[in-house]
């Protein structure tokens, strides 16, 4: 590494230890969150070096957008290190855990499942969930709502949406009390706790949850997740009359029985499940947590919580529902939306490898040199955070400003909440449509406020920025998330 800036450490941080930052140690669990770009700063370059023991790797960690964009863009030098995303091939095969041949074997079904009449669907779909909230017993009628923690609403809410857009099932806000024969719980409740501890699940050995009794729970949930998978195929396959359906798991699952077409093979039901159950985690996590996240900063900025409602009013000045066609006039829910994801993205890393003895070109030079050296081997970790708080490209980073994202020359490649370039998170469209829409219906009906005693706690901070990050406390898990953060919604 040439004594590049950074860290030497007993053990990396890519192995996933629940620990805390130990020097000399380790780096700690959330050692691509803390201090965004303040380490880089310190340094003086926008590329960092970790070496470590155990195991023994030598990776950087990269702000850099010209850096990053060789990365993505130099396929042939760089690889994504596949054995590094293990906990998302637990099952089966899919378009995330694969490389080279076999993932263009999954890239193209699935690419044709995101559909133009997808994405309609999603939209239709995401203001009926919507709708069906406020209809719903605990808010019907109520002025002023409390929940205790808004993921308790934004988790249902992207997971009713999967559900029908996904998985061509529909759930809803009314309990779901009445297991199909068969089963051990229903789909609803299977579905949900599999996505809550998808970590566990891998992790723990499958002897243990079906014995260790706090864990036995989550083990039936993913046989009977399963289960309904299978049962979802066998029922689609076997229907005499084949409806036309647009759902994500009609187009995978007409990938495993057409014929791919020359060079190209069939998809396996192993991994027709496997990439459901990735769009499952990606499209209802992520979803789930920056619709949290952008709640609590419209509560904590009020007056960007008027420009949103304003801007909603203009743009739907009859007052009517929002439709798909009304999708691009509504900038300033994606405003607030990206702004969210800058300053909160879900995903805080990607990994590439270098595969031979090579360079890598820097945006900011370091003591005079325009690249560094990279023996092959070498694994790259992108920084998102530290690039999405980097100084040189966001003004005021730290401030949150949707109006950024209104300038039609902002930083599109400081910007990589959904990854970059092929390897992009190709259900991005996916997510627009359902956090466009479930943003304007919820803050076109409600104004959103910190609860009492959230706000007189951190009253006495005058730093907005430190009173923010004590309201909201942004935790590492699978992905970012708002720790506790009560809010209520006060109907306008």
């Amino acid at each position: 590494m040439g004594y590049h800036p950074g860290w030497k450490v007993l053990l990396s941080p890519i192995v996933p230890l629940p620990v805390p930052r130990l020097a000399w140690i380790t780096r700690g669990a959330t050692w691509n969150w803390d201090g965004q770009h303040k380490p880089f700063a310190e340094a003086g370059t926008d590329v960092l070096s970790i070496a470590s023991l155990l195991p023994g790797y030598v990776s950087y960690f990269v702000a850099d957008p010209v850096a990053l964009k060789e990365l993505v863009s130099s396929r042939t030098r760089f690889v994504k290190p596949i054995e590094h995303y293990g906990i998302l091939s637990h099952f089966g095969g899919n378009i995330i855990v694969s490389e080279g041949q076999e993932w263009k074997k999954h890239r193209t079904p699935v690419q044709r499942s995101f559909s133009e009449h997808n994405n309609r669907m999603v939209w239709t779909e995401s203001i009926n969930v919507a709708l069906g909230l406020f209809k719903s017993e605990e808010w019907s009628g109520r002025e002023v709502v409390r929940i205790n923690h808004v993921i308790d609403i934004t988790l249902p809410m992207a997971l009713f949406v999967i559900g029908i857009a996904g998985f061509g099932r529909r759930v809803s806000w009314a309990e779901d009390t009445v297991i199909a024969p068969g089963h051990q719980m229903t789909f609803k409740e299977a579905i949900s706790i599999v996505t809550e501890h998808l970590v566990q699940t891998v992790l723990i050995p499958r002897w243990a949850l079906r014995i260790v009794p706090q864990w036995r729970k989550i083990g039936i949930a993913f046989e009977e997740a399963n289960a309904y998978m299978h049962e979802m195929i066998r029922l689609r396959r076997e229907a005499v009359v084949k409806e036309e359906r647009h759902d994500l798991f009609t187009g995978l699952l007409e990938a495993t029985e057409k014929d791919p077409g020359a060079g190209n093979e069939r998809l396996s039901d192993s991994e027709l499940i496997g990439n459901i159950f990735v769009f499952l985690v990606a499209g209802h996590e992520t979803t789930a947590h920056t619709l949290a996240f952008a709640l609590g900063l419209l509560a904590i900025y009020q007056d960007e919580q008027e420009n949103i409602y304003n801007h909603i009013k203009q743009t739907l000045s009859d007052g009517r529902l929002p439709t798909y066609e009304d999708m691009p006039k509504l900038t300033y829910p994606l405003a607030v939306l990206n702004e969210t994801l800058r300053l909160y993205p879900p995903g805080l890393t990607f990994m590439k490898q270098s595969v031979e003895d090579t360079t890598l070109p820097l945006a900011t030079p370091y003591k005079g040199q325009h690249e560094i050296v990279v023996p092959a081997r070498t694994l790259f970790n992108a920084a998102i955070a530290g690039l999405h708080y980097n100084p040189k490209y966001w003004e005021d980073p730290y401030a949150f400003k949707p109006a950024r994202f209104l300038d039609p020359n902002w930083p599109r490649d400081c910007f990589i909440p959904f990854s970059s370039g092929a390897r992009s998170c190709i259900g991005r469209r996916f997510f627009e449509n359902e956090a466009i829409a479930l943003l304007t219906m919820i803050m076109s009906r409600y104004k959103v406020e910190l609860t009492p005693e959230v706000r007189d706690r951190w009253a006495h901070l005058d730093d907005i920025v430190e009173r923010r990050e004590k309201i909201i406390n942004p935790t590492v898990s699978l992905t970012l998330v708002p720790k506790a953060l009560p809010l209520l919604f006060v109907r306008r």
